[in-house]
């Protein structure tokens, strides 16, 4: 039974996943992302992101609770489909907003801090999305560690960009939940990998096993 069930999680962790791509086309075929479509596609794929990358940064705390090696194989499931949603937002605003033209998009990106957090969350996903196989992983050797640590600065930006997003001012998002819960969520997840954080909550779990 056990192993069983160890073959369900990664399917129906990554159905979970593909569940908001499915939702995003059914809504893009039924006239459900607002009456401003493009807006809505970009709108609803950067909350998909922050939310499965958030997710990515979950799952080794989780694992200091469960200490299950299923668990720990599927950060990089999750953190892949991160990337995935992040790319999608991009493409969402360079491509249908934009039509790819980069002689507009750029000087809108330099005017406009908060796309310009966007990107740079975006630049610092990918060399961590391509090193996350097996032969890049390889080739980037003992610093694949070390690189893969800027999936908290990442977030950090990837934050910063939806608070920005509310009338381009961060302060503004206090009023705002599901962003609060964003900032209230990174903040949580970043302390719990902080060494003595992480040492009592395995003490405390190693007590009670």
């Amino acid at each position: 039974m056990k192993s069983g069930l160890n073959h369900l999680l990664p399917v129906g962790v990554e159905l979970s996943l593909l569940l908001p791509l499915a939702w995003l086309i059914f809504d893009s075929q039924t006239g459900g992302l607002t009456a401003d479509p493009v807006r809505g596609a970009i709108q609803r794929t950067g909350q998909i992101s922050l939310v499965v990358l958030l997710l990515s940064l979950a799952v080794t705390p989780l694992n200091y609770f469960f200490h299950s090696s299923d668990l720990a194989r599927l950060r990089r499931t999750v953190g892949l489909y991160a990337f995935f949603y992040v790319l999608l937002h991009f493409l969402s605003f360079t491509g249908l907003d934009y039509g790819f033209e980069w002689g507009f998009i750029w000087p809108e990106i330099t005017q406009k801090p908060y796309l310009m957090t966007g990107l740079l969350a975006f630049l610092l996903l990918v060399p961590l999305a391509v090193t996350s196989f097996g032969m890049w992983r390889r080739g980037v050797g003992r610093q694949w560690t070390a690189l893969h640590r800027l999936v908290y600065l990442a977030a950090v930006l990837a934050v910063l960009h939806a608070l920005w997003t509310v009338k381009g001012n961060p302060e503004s998002f206090l009023g705002d939940g599901p962003r609060l819960l964003a900032v209230i969520s990174l903040v949580v997840l970043l302390l719990l990998r902080l060494p003595p954080i992480r040492r009592w909550i395995e003490r405390r779990v190693a007590g009670q096993s």
